[in-house]
């Protein structure tokens, strides 16, 4: 099958390699990650999740991304946004370990609070 390649094309785009524009956001944001600058990833995400709400790559980023950020009950939400895009039977590994990292942040942040109240000491 031949295509017409039009001189404005780049080479990239002409060989069918070109990133579509979620992929690109997709990868901005995992490259941010990385360089653990979690604000602009997350700003990333964001936006995309208003772009494409139905997609649950964008939701696993997310969370990830929130986890990443220690931000564990919006990471918690996301992480289920993600399963419900999910068809049934689906291997759901990764997203468990997620969901079990922000569980343990939370649980720890709730200690940490409790242990910071003045309790009932006798005088």
């Amino acid at each position: 099958m031949s295509e017409d390649i039009s001189p404005a094309q780049t080479a990239p785009e002409a060989s069918g390699a070109s990133l579509s524009g979620k992929d690109w956001v997709l990868t901005q944001a995992f490259t941010r990650l990385q360089q653990r600058q979690f604000s602009d990833a997350l700003k990333l995400l964001q936006g995309l999740r208003v772009l494409s709400p139905e997609d649950p790559e964008v939701y696993r980023m997310l969370s990830y991304a929130l986890l990443m950020a220690d931000q564990p009950e919006e990471c918690l939400a996301m992480a289920d946004r993600y399963q419900q895009c999910m068809p049934p039977g689906t291997d759901t590994q990764e997203i468990s370990w997620i969901q079990g990292r922000a569980e343990v942040r939370l649980e720890k942040a709730r200690l940490e609070k409790a242990n910071e109240q003045p309790g009932d000491t006798p005088q």
